[in-house]
């Protein structure tokens, strides 16, 4: 979705100001709800149906995908209706004109607002979808226990290879290193504790292959860490190597053989649910950019897994060196697996959602592979053999409300 298609809506309502008298004003607001305030409007029950999760969110022609709203729907929203008054005013004027324009640019003008008016709705379809995936990951913090972990995957932006002190001649031709960053967050009492596991490849395929590996491997260093583990709950990107066949159906039996059950697998919408690992990337690529400037190269993933060890290492961080991932021998195919955005696994089969929380789901029985045939990782090698495995720590709060102080006048 392009943010950028929004903005040029504005300027094309500014050139048309002259010939279809819109005003600036209200174009701004819409400009401003779309960006900023439209997900505030949005709840699990709203009286106007835009705003009503359950309700945009239902497939009309499917009851599985389907949530019946105990209240009305009677209300209507004034943002909204000015979004959708203000389109049609642009389409009705510049329909109308015949004399200011020539065809050509009249017909310019006509394919421009078309897909200005495609990318808004888009747009705001976006946000509520969004929003109610997050409410998934929101109501699962407040469930998590000692026993049970929420991990949040994702693939970090190629690391590109650096010298210290480099020529400009040396920065052309580069082939970046592969590295995944997965955080996993549990509750011990009334604290949030958090741990991140790097995985660092030599060049390789970043397909459902490797994530499989990698979530297998996380999960033995979690039954290392936490030894009375029993239930991983997933939250991953909508990228295909995880939003697929394979990885939902070997998510559900990879943890058996270390005796935790995968319980869900959430995937948020594009570009929505990333945070907490494109934080911690932010953070040990400036860890290993002090590690650069002290006279290191990082130009292999070995030197790339002791830039981010160095000084004492980044807090609460593992790192795993690894050469590739066995390949998966069978196709798994699941039917509509596009639209499918959560995952709930029982023993009677999974259960699959197009919208978290709407509708009752639709169960899917698929037959498992073994647990010989689920990929591995070929050569795994863990960076701190002179340390001891990082353990969660707790979530500091970095800021803190301080109440004013009323002195009392003697």
């Amino acid at each position: 979705f392009k943010k950028l298609d929004i903005c040029e809506i504005t300027p094309l309502i500014a050139v048309l100001k002259v010939i279809v008298l819109i005003e600036i004003p209200p174009a701004l607001k819409i400009r401003i709800f779309c960006g900023l305030n439209s997900q505030v409007h949005v709840s699990k029950s709203s009286s106007v149906p835009d705003h009503c999760r359950p309700f945009a969110l239902s497939d009309p022609k499917d009851p599985a995908y389907q949530s019946v709203c105990e209240h009305d729907r009677n209300d209507a929203c004034d943002r909204c209706d000015l979004l959708s008054e203000t389109l049609l005013k642009i389409e009705a004027g510049l329909a109308a004109q015949t004399e200011n324009l020539s065809s050509v640019e009249k017909k310019h003008l006509l394919f421009r607002v078309k897909q200005a008016k495609k990318a808004i709705w888009a747009w705001k379809s976006h946000l509520l979808r969004s929003v109610n995936q997050d409410s998934a990951r929101v109501e699962l913090l407040d469930q998590l226990d000692e026993t049970s972990v929420l991990l949040v995957q994702d693939w970090a932006m190629k690391y590109l290879p650096r010298k210290y002190g480099e020529s400009q001649t040396d920065w052309f031709g580069k082939r970046g290193i592969p590295w995944h960053v997965t955080v996993a967050t549990k509750r011990e009492g009334d604290e949030m504790q958090m741990l991140t596991f790097v995985h660092i490849f030599k060049p390789c395929n970043q397909d459902n292959c490797a994530v499989l590996a990698v979530m297998v491997d996380v999960i033995r260093q979690l039954k290392i860490t936490v030894p009375n583990l029993a239930s991983v709950y997933y939250r991953q990107d909508n990228a295909g190597c995880y939003h697929c066949g394979a990885s939902i159906v070997c998510a559900g039996v990879l943890g058996e053989q270390f005796g935790v059950s995968i319980k869900r697998l959430d995937f948020s919408d594009p570009q929505g649910g990333k945070g907490p690992c494109d934080r911690k990337a932010a953070t040990i690529k400036s860890h290993m950019r002090v590690h650069l400037n002290s006279g290191s190269d990082i130009e292999t993933p070995a030197q790339m897994s002791d830039a981010i060890l160095s000084s004492g290492g980044v807090s609460v961080v593992n790192v795993t060196l690894c050469e590739s991932a066995t390949p998966l021998e069978q196709s798994l195919k699941v039917e509509d697996v596009s639209l499918i955005n959560t995952v709930e696994y029982n023993g009677d089969g999974i259960r699959v959602w197009k919208a978290y929380g709407v509708g009752p789901g639709k169960l899917l029985k698929l037959e498992n592979p073994p647990l010989s045939e689920l990929p591995s990782l070929t050569s795994t090698q863990s960076t701190v053999p002179y340390r001891k495995y990082s353990t969660f720590t707790s979530v500091k709060v970095r800021r803190k409300n301080v109440q004013p102080q009323v002195h009392e006048e003697k």
